[in-house]
């Protein structure tokens, strides 16, 4: 997909674009209307371990 915006970017046909790198020019519209994903940070679940719940845990797995 980047060489057909590479090359539409150019100055060449969107039709010439699409023989050249085998990608439809339909494909290559949806592509360019779709929004880029950005990662969504993570919320921390309402179950997670606190710092010390979590050392407790770990302290009595590494028990022998």
């Amino acid at each position: 997909m980047d060489a057909f915006q590479a090359l539409t970017g150019a100055g060449t046909t969107t039709r010439a674009a699409a023989v050249m790198t085998g990608i439809c020019r339909s494909s290559a519209d949806r592509d360019r209307r779709r929004p880029s994903p950005s990662p969504s940070p993570r919320s921390v679940p309402a179950n997670a371990l606190t710092p010390a719940e979590r050392d407790r845990v770990l302290q009595l797995l590494d028990s022998p």
